[in-house]
């Protein structure tokens, strides 16, 4: 039996281990180039993962953690108080109260505790010089209280009895004779209020012939409690005017009242006022009847109160010729 023949063992040359190296590379190419788009998308969302896992949770940094709720907080600042703005009568210093029994409140309309000296609405009488004086105004003291008087007012809700009033105890200012005043105004853009008489029940005075007529004088007195500071121009005015018995408004001239005109102090002072007002009572064209009209004009800011008191009108003509 003869031995198989083996083959001589050979050993690579370096040529042809290049060679298969190249060959191999060759081939490793043309698989990448021709490998499905689908693997390697599969590649991307395989390795995705594991980028994030990579980190890890501890890896990444923590959430800041809040400030315990048992931290001491800063005290926080008082609230200052709002402050709303009414249409009641501001309060003035105080000052004792002068009357020996209290008087009521702001809103009192009750009638005085005593009766009043009446006012000048006697008969006209001739005085000596032959003149016959009369007083037109009823109630002119206000001390019977809000009547004789009608009120327009721009401020809503507001009534006669809160305009003529006694004071408010222990405040100025006080009346400059009796119990009652009366009061206009306290508000702001450009709101007008009125006070006429003769009022209700609704009548009106008629007119004197020019002929007959002496002299008419309308005399008040008046104070104020304002913020306005005066500056040469009238702000809040109070002026009397005369109205036909067609609304015809004729203002009084030379007859307004502001911070112009009293000046301020605390306590308020109450300064007399007389007008010559012949010219507004006697009949022209349009005019056979009449009424006197308080008006208080607020402008658009500073609110103002206007005070009255003691308002009187009184007429003076000729006797009338004895009949022969």
């Amino acid at each position: 039996m003869s031995q198989p023949t083996q083959r001589p063992r050979t050993t690579p040359t370096p040529r042809t281990i290049v060679g298969a190296l190249f060959l191999a590379l060759t081939a490793l190419a043309a698989a990448r180039h021709t490998r499905p788009i689908a693997a390697q998308a599969d590649k991307v969302r395989v390795y995705l993962p594991l980028v994030v896992r990579a980190v890890g949770r501890d890896a990444l940094p923590s959430a800041p953690t809040a400030a315990p709720a048992t931290a001491t907080s800063a005290p926080s600042a008082t609230p200052s108080p709002i402050v709303l703005r009414t249409n009641t009568p501001p309060t003035a210093t105080s000052t004792p109260d002068v009357t020996s029994s209290p008087t009521p409140g702001v809103l009192s309309t009750e009638p005085p505790t005593e009766q009043p000296t009446p006012t000048a609405t006697a008969l006209p009488s001739p005085t000596a010089d032959g003149r016959v004086c009369r007083e037109m105004m009823s109630n002119g003291d206000f001390e019977k209280g809000p009547t004789e008087w009608d009120l327009e007012s721009g401020f809503r809700a507001r009534t006669l009895s809160q305009i003529i009033r006694k004071p408010e105890p222990n405040t100025v200012p006080r009346p400059t004779w009796g119990a009652y005043f009366a009061s206009l105004g306290g508000g702001d853009n450009d709101v007008t209020e009125t006070l006429t008489h003769p009022g209700r029940p609704l009548r009106a005075w008629t007119t004197i012939d020019t002929s007959r007529l002496i002299s008419a004088s309308l005399s008040m007195d008046f104070t104020m409690l304002t913020d306005e500071t005066p500056n040469r121009r009238d702000d809040d005015t109070l002026q009397p005017v005369f109205v036909s018995s067609d609304g015809l408004e004729e203002a009084v001239a030379n007859a307004i009242m502001s911070e112009e005109t009293v000046p301020k102090a605390n306590p308020p002072v109450w300064k007399h006022f007389v007008w010559d007002v012949s010219r507004y009572v006697v009949v022209r064209p349009g005019w056979d009847k009449f009424q006197l009209r308080m008006k208080s004009k607020m402008n658009a800011t500073i609110p103002t109160w206007h005070y009255m008191d003691e308002i009187s009108l009184i007429v003076c003509e000729k006797p009338v010729p004895a009949e022969r």
